[in-house]
């Protein structure tokens, strides 16, 4: 009925053009054909000389990484295996394990906490049963896991706040590093200090967003954004370099500095770091706690509003007594 009715109100030419507003079947274009004119045989993604890191799956390992977005880490631990994680990262265990709480000394607890923003503790979860037990982890926010095998870079890796999840053993050692200059130090989103991790076996970092990653030739220069940096391997050298000139510092919307790497050694990036999260969200917690203020005041003025009108049905009521007695 509708059909017939659009029919008869609208014209051939106004159909025509309805017809051309209407949506494309499909919710994404299809790139390659949209991209084939331009005559290019590789992607962009592989153009750049960043790669997503390969899908993790399980091959008879002790561990396994599943979801999409938010990601979550399950383990298997043997007897007297131990699993290091980063404090509120727990998302469920077996019954019989009694974490404990370590620091790796105390000086370098107080390095961690004072220095490169990190907590000045560690969770442990050691089997100390014959029985497998299983311990499932998942980041402090909506991020994805990254497996490193800390086999494969023997040198260790440098991680930004917030980057380092959990590890296998307590056989890695963490540490900090300094910042190579005072304008590093400033301006390249690190800090003063930052954590390395160093030791044999598997690591687990999280990044929120979109991960990417790659390997940088000796002398290979790339420049990304001071809060898109997850972790680089140790022999990656860091430095900062300006956006620009003067209008593209006050208006670019990234900042006056950019962080510059240079090969060799692998990098990671991601979209939506911890730190730019925190960035992103933070004028609408501000927003909230506002408005929760501005709710107090709208209930101080009813209160007022209500002894005031009080006040006045006490003053009407008692003018009409006057009012009778006379």
């Amino acid at each position: 009925l509708l059909t017939s009715v659009r029919k008869a109100v609208l014209s051939e030419d106004q159909e025509a053009g309805m017809a051309e507003m209407r949506p494309m079947k499909g919710s994404v274009p299809n790139q390659l054909a949209m991209g084939a004119a331009g005559g290019y045989t590789t992607t962009p993604l592989s153009v750049s000389g960043f790669a997503l890191p390969p899908a993790v799956q399980w091959a008879g390992g002790t561990w396994e990484i599943i979801g999409d977005d938010s990601q979550v880490l399950v383990t298997i631990l043997k007897q007297n295996e131990e699993l290091i994680t980063e404090p509120g990262s727990l998302l469920s265990s077996g019954g019989y394990f009694e974490p404990t709480i370590v620091m790796g000394g105390m000086g370098a607890g107080c390095k961690r906490s004072c220095c490169a923003g990190e907590s000045c503790f560690r969770v442990a979860y050691k089997n100390n049963l014959p029985a497998e037990q299983t311990v499932t982890l998942t980041p402090s926010y909506p991020a994805k896991i990254i497996p490193l095998d800390m086999a494969q870079h023997p040198g260790g890796v440098n991680l930004t706040r917030a980057a380092w999840m959990s590890s296998f053993g307590r056989q890695h050692e963490f540490d900090l590093a300094q910042a190579p200059s005072c304008l590093a130090a400033c301006c390249g989103g690190q800090g003063c200090f930052y954590t390395t991790l160093k030791g044999p076996g598997m690591t687990f970092v999280n990044a929120g967003g979109t991960a990417l990653k790659r390997t940088l030739a000796p002398g290979e220069v790339v420049v990304v954004d001071t809060m898109a940096l997850v972790a680089w391997e140790s022999t990656v050298q860091i430095d900062v370099q300006t956006v620009g000139g003067f209008m593209m510092m006050c208006c670019g919307g990234s900042g006056c500095f950019n962080t510059k790497l240079t090969g060799p050694g692998l990098i990671i990036v991601a979209s939506m770091s911890g730190d730019r999260m925190r960035t992103a969200y933070m004028p609408y917690t501000q927003q909230g706690g506002g408005g929760g203020g501005g709710g107090r005041a709208e209930e101080a003025a009813v209160e007022q509003g209500a002894e005031g009108g009080a006040g006045e049905r006490d003053a009407r009521h008692g003018h009409a007594e006057e009012g009778g007695g006379v």
